[in-house]
């Protein structure tokens, strides 16, 4: 099964955009959404996962400019946010959906900044307490006058808002029956 859909979708690009060089994701994309030969649902998601690409390097972009990457500008709006600002390693894995080697090497790179500090836990020495230190809040500060998340307010009004997240919370609750079924 899988085989023809491979088959199936290297015809298409072939066809699509020849044999000679590989075109810009835009290109890619804009295709993709004109295309009949593929159906509305998967469009749906490559929409998703194009659109997440373009939010995530504009994201990166500006971060850079205050030395600091995407995920660990997460992490430090986690620990602000959390109890006492201070949340387990295993914790932050689990809210940034990541992997606890991913998890780590960005903290090591926060606690090297000093904007964080890793210490044992009392109640369980084999786990790491992660701290949020005062240099680690004026970043978060410094970064958020500048990336304000309500600027994004005018992109739809409110019942399009309201929709959307309706929309996507329909995709999570399917995910398992968009990518799951199909792997047997």
């Amino acid at each position: 099964m899988r085989t023809k859909i491979l088959l199936k979708a290297k015809k298409f690009f072939i066809e699509t955009f020849g044999n000679k060089s590989f075109p810009s994701k835009k290109k890619i994309s804009e295709t993709m959404m004109k295309s009949s030969f593929i159906p509305m649902n998967p469009k749906i998601i490559f929409s998703l996962f194009y659109t997440q690409e373009i939010v995530d390097n504009e994201n990166q972009k500006r971060l850079s400019k205050f030395n600091i990457s995407a995920p660990q500008f997460e992490i430090l709006k986690i620990l602000y946010f959390s109890k006492e600002s201070v949340m387990s390693q295993d914790d932050i894995v689990r809210v940034m959906f990541s992997s606890k080697a991913n998890i780590s090497t960005q903290l090591s790179k926060l606690e090297k900044e000093e904007m964080i500090e890793r210490q044992e836990n009392p109640q369980n020495k084999r786990q790491k307490l992660v701290l949020l230190k005062e240099k680690g809040e004026e970043k978060l500060y410094e970064v958020t006058e500048v990336m304000n998340p309500w600027s994004m307010k005018d992109i739809f009004d409110k019942e399009e808002a309201l929709e959307y997240v309706r929309l996507n919370e329909k995709i999570r609750n399917n995910v398992s029956k968009i990518f799951g079924d199909n792997l047997k």
